[in-house]
């Protein structure tokens, strides 16, 4: 039986990485709906040696739900980048402080 708990928190954590792995980041929220219910199911049931392995699972969950958000927070970064651009340039002076040049509209009409 124990051993049946333990396998099922692999499985949701080993689903998990998965989904972190390919992106799928809209299927984590039912895949920790998941985990949460293994693991109240293993409370108490799982063995130390069984317990340090998926501790080392559940680690490396973390490190990938960690750059999952970096690269999220860049991605927004990029887009709020792009969105701004078409309101002001950025640019760098000499010393390496980021100017902003904000786009004048045309005074002349110059269509022929």
């Amino acid at each position: 039986m124990a051993n049946d708990v333990a396998s099922d928190v692999r499985l949701r954590l080993e689903a998990i990485r998965q989904a972190l792995i390919s992106g799928d980041i809209l299927s984590l929220v039912e895949e920790e709906g998941q985990l949460r219910q293994a693991l109240q199911a293993a409370v108490g049931q799982i063995a130390p040696a069984e317990r340090a392995e998926l501790r080392r699972l559940a680690h490396e969950n973390e490190a990938l739900l960690r750059a999952t958000r970096q690269g999220i927070r860049s991605a927004l970064r990029r887009m709020a980048e792009i969105r701004d651009a078409r309101v002001a340039f950025g640019t760098y002076d000499s010393g390496g402080r980021r100017k902003v040049i904000p786009h004048r509209p045309p005074e002349t009409d110059r269509s022929f």
